[in-house]
C-alpha cells in the first residue's frame, strides 16, 4: 500500500493526530512516516515536530531520530 495512503488511515485512526492526546509512539511513528516517506511525502518539518513531541515524553527512539536528523542537517530552521 502506498505510504502515503497509509499515512493518511493513520492520522484518523491514531491519537497522535491530536495535540492534545500524549501518545509518545504514534508521535514517533508519525514522525517516522513524514522523515522516510519514501521518494514522495517527506516534510522534515512534520518530522522533527512530531519527534519533539514524542521526546519530550521519554521516547528514546524519537531523541535518537531527532539527533540524527540534526546531524545530518534535516529540518533546520532557516
Amino acid at each position: 500500500m502506498n505510504r502515503f495512503v497509509v499515512l493518511v488511515i493513520a492520522c484518523f485512526l491514531l491519537p497522535a493526530c491530536d495535540d492534545n492526546v500524549s501518545d509518545a509512539v504514534s508521535q514517533y511513528e508519525l514522525g517516522s512516516s513524514y522523515d522516510d516517506g519514501g521518494t514522495r511525502n517527506i516534510d522534515y518539518e512534520k518530522a522533527r515536530y512530531w519527534y519533539q513531541k514524542s521526546s519530550a515524553q521519554g521516547n528514546l527512539d524519537a531523541m535518537r531520530a531527532l539527533g540524527f536528523m540534526h546531524e545530518k542537517g534535516k529540518g533546520n530552521r532557516g
